[in-house]
């Protein structure tokens, strides 16, 4: 290929005239770096494709991963209790809480619906925040909406936190959760974190946990229940959907 030095456009070997501008090619005056050969361009080509190729697979990687953050995770539990069902619910979380029972067995539903209870998530504890929020000019543009808790396999929960930010984007935390026997109760140890569906890492787990630890704040009643429950039970035998607790 013949580089044309006025235009810089690149030209067949043996052409007379630039088809850039038109202008007549002197090849007796090019230098050498404006005679491009073939190989070299053939080179260039493929280094060019390649580039490409890296850059859309890192953009395929990218939106995946946003796709997969931003997808719900799968939660059996869903914390709908009727009437008598909330109350039993919270009968026998406050036996095993104040020591009135030696063991309880509580659904995935009954624990999830307990747990909106502590951290203050039920609706009537909602409006009553949005609107001191409302009395005292406070915008919060990240905003503990609901939270779950599913039992799926043996020894093992998954705390699911939902968030919302702006007041437009919902976003879905996992905390998973194994439980094991220890000297002082229950031993609760988080092995691994998800936003959505996506698998956390690294730093990002901090983050996560960092949502959850929010979550659980002063103005709840999650330390009174940790103490109350985790840390006198000495035994947790999880089945999927279902848990027996032992004082």
């Amino acid at each position: 290929m013949i580089k044309c030095p006025n235009c810089e456009a690149d030209n067949l070997l043996g052409a007379i005239f630039c088809r850039g501008c038109g202008k007549k090619l002197d090849i007796d005056n090019l230098k050498p770096d404006q005679l491009e050969s073939k190989p070299k361009k053939v080179a260039k080509s493929a280094a060019h494709i390649v580039r490409n190729i890296i850059m859309l697979v890192v953009l395929v990687v990218v939106i995946g991963g946003i796709a997969l953050a931003l997808l719900p995770p799968k939660i059996s539990a869903t914390g709908e209790l009727a009437d008598a069902a909330s109350a039993t619910a919270m009968t026998k979380m406050g036996n095993l809480q104040e020591g009135r029972a030696r063991e309880a067995e509580v659904t995935e539903d009954e624990i999830t619906y307990a747990a909106r209870r502590i951290l203050k998530l039920t609706e009537d504890d909602k409006s009553a925040l949005a609107k001191k929020n409302a009395e005292e000019g406070i915008t919060q543009n990240v905003l503990a909406d609901d939270v779950f808790v599913s039992l799926p396999q043996p020894g093992e929960v998954h705390v699911i936190l939902k968030e919302r930010l702006f007041d437009a984007v919902t976003i879905f935390y996992t905390m998973i959760v194994s439980v094991s026997e220890g000297e002082e109760g229950i031993v609760l140890t988080p092995t691994g974190y998800k936003v959505g569906r996506l698998p956390m890492a690294g730093p990002m787990n901090d983050i996560v946990r960092d949502r959850f630890v929010a979550a659980a704040h002063a103005e709840t009643n999650y330390s009174k229940w940790e103490e109350g429950i985790f840390k006198t039970a000495k035994k947790a035998e999880i089945e999927p959907g279902k848990v027996k607790i032992s004082r």
